[in-house]
C-alpha cells in the first residue's frame, strides 16, 4: 500500500517569539519563516525587512497557504483516507468542501483601514488605498479557493468601504482579529518617499463574507 503522509506546518514557537520581540507582527513572522526554513529568526527577518523595502508588503493570513493535506492510499485494502490527524475523513464530504460551493445568500465586500494617525494628504492617501487594492486583489486571485468569492463579490458590484482607523497598532490588531476570521488581508507599509517616515504602516485591506467582515470593523467610522 503506497501512501503519502503531509501534516500541517506550524512556526517553530522559539523563533516566532524572537521575531516577535523585534516589533514584526505575528502574522508576518510565520510567513517569513515558512518562506526561509523555519530554522533561522535571522533568515526570516531579513526575509521581512527585505518585503518592507517596496512601497507596500504583503501579509495574507498563513491559513490561506498552510492546508492540512489527506493521507493518500491506495484503497486496495479498503483502508479510509484519514486526515494528518489521523481521523476518518469521509471522501464524498471532503469533494464537496473542495469544491466551494458558496451560498447563494452571502455576500463579499473589500474594507479598507486608513490610518489616520499619520495625517496623509488627500493624494497620498487615495494612492495608499490603492495599494491595498491592488495588493489585496492579488492575493486574493493566487488562492484558487477564492475564485468563486471574487466572482460573486464582482458580479455584485465590487463591494468597497474606506472606515478609519486610529494608529498602526489598531490597523496590526485588526489583522490578527481577521486572521482569526479567516479573513483575507493586506497591509501596506509606504517605503516614506513623501509625507510620512519610512515604513509606515498606512491601510489595511480586507475581503471575507460581509457578515464576518463587519464582526471585526463593523464599529469603525466611515473616513
Amino acid at each position: 500500500m503506497d501512501k503519502t503522509v503531509e501534516t500541517e506546518w506550524k512556526p517553530n514557537e522559539e523563533l516566532l517569539r524572537m521575531l516577535m520581540e523585534m516589533g514584526i507582527a505575528k502574522i508576518a513572522a510565520e510567513h517569513a519563516l515558512f518562506y526561509t526554513g523555519n530554522n533561522s529568526a535571522e533568515a526570516a527577518a531579513s526575509y521581512v525587512f527585505d518585503n518592507f523595502e517596496n512601497d507596500e508588503a504583503s501579509t495574507p493570513p498563513l491559513t490561506s497557504l498552510l492546508n492540512t493535506q489527506l493521507y493518500e492510499i491506495d484503497g486496495t485494502d479498503g483502508s479510509p483516507r484519514r486526515n494528518a490527524a489521523g481521523e476518518i475523513v469521509d471522501s464524498g464530504d471532503e469533494e464537496d468542501t473542495a469544491e466551494g460551493v458558496l451560498d447563494p445568500e452571502t455576500s463579499y465586500k473589500m474594507i479598507f483601514v486608513v490610518n489616520s494617525s499619520l495625517n496623509m494628504g488627500v493624494g497620498k492617501l487615495a494612492a495608499q488605498v490603492a495599494h491595498a487594492s491592488l495588493g489585496l486583489y492579488r492575493t486574493l486571485i493566487e488562492y484558487h479557493t477564492m475564485e468563486q468569492a471574487v466572482d460573486k463579490w464582482t458580479n455584485e458590484g465590487e463591494k468597497k468601504v474606506v472606515l478609519k482607523g486610529e494608529n498602526h497598532i489598531h490597523l496590526q490588531e485588526l489583522q490578527k482579529q481577521a486572521e482569526f476570521s479567516n479573513i483575507h488581508s493586506y497591509l501596506v507599509h509606504d517605503a516614506g518617499r513623501t509625507q510620512i517616515p519610512p515604513n509606515s504602516v498606512t491601510v489595511l485591506g480586507l475581503f471575507g463574507e460581509e457578515k464576518i467582515v463587519n464582526s471585526v470593523t463593523g464599529n469603525l467610522s466611515l473616513l
